[in-house]
């Protein structure tokens, strides 16, 4: 069985559609099951040979070749090495009324870029 497939619930006896549904237990996805959408009983789980989804979708190609253009792999983000942001820096002070760089005494975005950086040390690190 597969999401989207119809078939007679034997729960409810009504002809459905199946659903999936992922299977939670607290805050982290254990599985997944089908259910019927009409009276909510659990009827098994997914077929193992549906495509997982890796790259570029279905629908993203389509659109992509419609506009004549190819679909670009996502941009990879670094998160090694500090990230630059005035936020992270020991010049930054933040408060209820002003976000200041100490340096320079004048208000700052957090998310500015400052080529006098200098990384925040945690307390307790060296």
């Amino acid at each position: 069985m597969k999401s989207g497939e119809r078939i007679l619930c034997p729960e409810c006896h009504e002809e459905t559609i199946l659903q999936s549904r992922k299977k939670m237990e607290m805050w982290r996805c254990i599985g997944e099951e089908l259910i019927c959408p009409l009276c909510g009983a659990v009827l098994g789980t997914p077929s193992q040979d549906e495509p997982k989804c890796s790259g570029p979708s279905a629908a993203s190609a389509k659109l992509a070749a419609m506009l004549g253009e190819t679909v670009q792999a996502p941009p990879v983000l670094k998160a090694d090495g500090p990230s630059g942001f005035c936020r992270s820096c020991r010049h930054f002070v933040a408060n209820p009324f002003r976000t200041v760089c100490i340096l320079d005494n004048q208000d700052v975005d957090p998310m500015n870029h400052c080529e006098r950086f200098e990384e925040h040390l945690q307390s307790g690190s060296k």
